[in-house]
């Protein structure tokens, strides 16, 4: 991997895509049906959701979100979220794959997903601290977190620039 180059692409090739994360546009896995192994606490579901060309996403929500992006290869690579997704956490209702011309084909390069966290479950229905997360896809199937945009003016943008620029940022680590 060592010398070489990424390609360089202008910022006007990026393009936006959204798919769902909504329970009725994924396949639910049965098998994550229940209660939790570990402290008997709510149910979690397990399920797949359409990404854009071949990949996929798997998403678990109990509690706070965890999300898996799924390559056509059928590479997994489980995003660090908890950082931004504590407490009572749920994610948005749709992901949007920042996508690029990469050798003359279409590919996703980025993710942006919106975490919304409840400060203090005690307070709910609170409005939510809503964040988006930034992760990078890349062409070798691995995907990671590079960032997050918090509330504020123009916030949408803000997470295309840095989804835009993921491919050269680096990834959060798991602490």
């Amino acid at each position: 991997m060592f010398g070489l180059a990424a390609p360089v692409l202008a910022q006007s090739s990026f393009e936006s895509t959204y798919t769902s994360v909504e329970p009725e546009h994924c396949r639910t896995i049965p098998s994550a049906a229940g209660r939790t192994p570990e402290t008997g606490g709510p149910e979690q579901h397990l399920m797949t959701c359409p990404g854009v060309f071949t990949y996929a996403l798997q998403v678990e929500e109990s509690e706070r979100p965890y999300v898996t992006v799924v390559t056509p290869d059928k590479t997994e690579s489980r995003l660090h979220l908890l950082p931004y997704a504590s407490g009572f956490s749920t994610l948005g209702p749709r992901a949007e794959w920042r996508v690029a011309r990469i050798d003359n084909r279409q590919q996703p390069t980025a993710l942006i997903l919106r975490i919304n966290e409840a400060t203090d479950p005690s307070q709910l229905p609170m409005p939510p601290i809503s964040r988006l997360v930034v992760s990078r896809v890349s062409a070798n199937g691995q995907a990671c977190v590079v960032g997050a945009v918090p509330p504020g003016a123009q916030q949408n943008e803000l997470a295309r620039q840095m989804a835009d620029r993921a491919r050269t940022m680096p990834c959060i680590r798991e602490d």
